[in-house]
């Protein structure tokens, strides 16, 4: 499987981006609030979406969104793996992740 190829999953190791052309946002206490500048459409991200989006902006890879999580609310690895690997890949289908550097 290509690394670079739409849908596919980033490696564990790979640092993820916020594709900061196509985005602005702000954290407002506990929610990160976007800005879709292409669409105009905006979200608001609380919770454990929150935690993770500050990591990714720190340019964090999926294994450390999942460390990240465990160590946040105790769950285990598997229920950490899972709502991270949704997390990133709602972001993918809403086009707010810059592509993998080639």
């Amino acid at each position: 499987m290509e690394s670079g190829s739409p849908g596919s999953p980033a490696p564990q190791d790979e640092g993820l981006a916020l594709d900061e052309q196509r985005l602005m946002w702000r954290e407002v206490e506990d929610e990160v609030i976007v800005l879709d500048k292409r669409t105009w459409t905006y979200m608001g991200i609380n919770g454990s979406g929150a935690v993770l989006w500050k990591e990714i902006a720190g340019g964090a890879s999926v294994a450390q969104l999942v460390e990240c999580l465990r160590a946040t609310y105790g769950i285990d690895e598997a229920a950490a793996a899972r709502d991270a690997g949704a997390f990133v890949e709602m972001l993918r289908e809403h086009g707010l992740l810059a592509a993998p550097a080639e």
